[in-house]
């Protein structure tokens, strides 16, 4: 994922290279998906070569299931809300104290390093943090929980992502989803199961934009220069509609019509 280009964006792994840099501290917004978390085996070994010699009471390990698997219980733990409020959620915990604390250094503690990247104590701006994970991190008061089908785009916005990234389009038949988008919708039998399931309506997926985007894209018609091609859909990147009419042109080669949803078909 480290090779793959995001737009305005940079990736920073957890992990060594996201420790003591400040090369992050005069962007506006951090985006932290998932989180940095040891396996329950290392885990206790870390425990084990801290306080395995101690006087006194042993270390609580988890033991493995009848699978053979070993899986944390899970406890109420606190999301800290900014309006002073606490919203509880039900968490992997480790039971022994001691070795809870470690988890608490490596697993949420390295996510609150990434976002003090950002060094939002000193800023002269608001910046924005988005945790795309459910583990409440301490120190860090949430202004909204939000669940992760809310807050992730459709598999239309994010085939038309995709296309606006590459080529600055994208069509809405079923060969315009396949080339223009690739990497989402890879056969017919995706599309179709899509169109099927949701349907595939250019001012609904326009609607999950952001003002800024959806203020940039045009709805056109066109109809490409080639033995029984149909007329079909696309949203174009472009200053205006005559302007998307020239950039389709350039996108995806000679048409035969091309018109925005207000102009006559030309």
């Amino acid at each position: 994922m480290l090779e793959t280009p995001l737009h305005g964006a940079y990736w920073l792994w957890f992990g060594g290279r996201a420790l003591g840099t400040n090369r992050y501290r005069d962007f506006s917004t951090v985006i932290v998906i998932g989180r940095e978390e040891l396996p329950v085996e290392a885990l206790e070994d870390h425990g084990r070569a801290l306080w395995g010699d101690r006087a006194g009471d042993d270390l609580e390990f988890v033991a493995a299931g009848e699978d053979g698997t070993v899986r944390l219980p899970e406890r109420e733990v606190l999301y800290e809300m900014s309006d002073g409020t606490a919203f509880a959620v039900r968490v992997p915990c480790h039971p022994d104290p001691l070795i809870r604390r470690l988890q608490v250094q490596t697993r949420e503690l390295a996510t609150r390093q990434l976002v003090e990247r950002l060094r939002l104590a000193r800023s002269e701006t608001r910046k924005r943090v988005v945790l795309g994970c459910n583990i409440p991190i301490p120190g860090l008061p949430v202004h909204d929980l939000v669940a992760w089908d809310a807050f992730c785009p459709t598999r239309l916005a994010a085939a038309l992502g995709d296309a606006l990234l590459k080529k600055g389009g994208m069509r809405l038949s079923d060969t315009g989803l396949i080339e223009d988008a690739p990497g989402v919708f890879s056969t017919f039998d995706a599309v179709k199961s899509y169109r099927k399931r949701h349907g595939i309506d250019a001012g609904i997926v326009l609607a999950t934009l952001s003002p800024v985007l959806r203020g940039q894209l045009h709805r056109v018609h066109l109809r490409e220069d080639r033995p029984y091609a149909r007329l079909c859909e696309a949203l174009v990147l472009a200053r205006s509609a005559d302007d998307a009419c020239r950039r389709a042109e350039k996108i995806w080669g000679p048409l035969k019509q091309c018109f925005g949803d207000n102009q006559d078909e030309t």
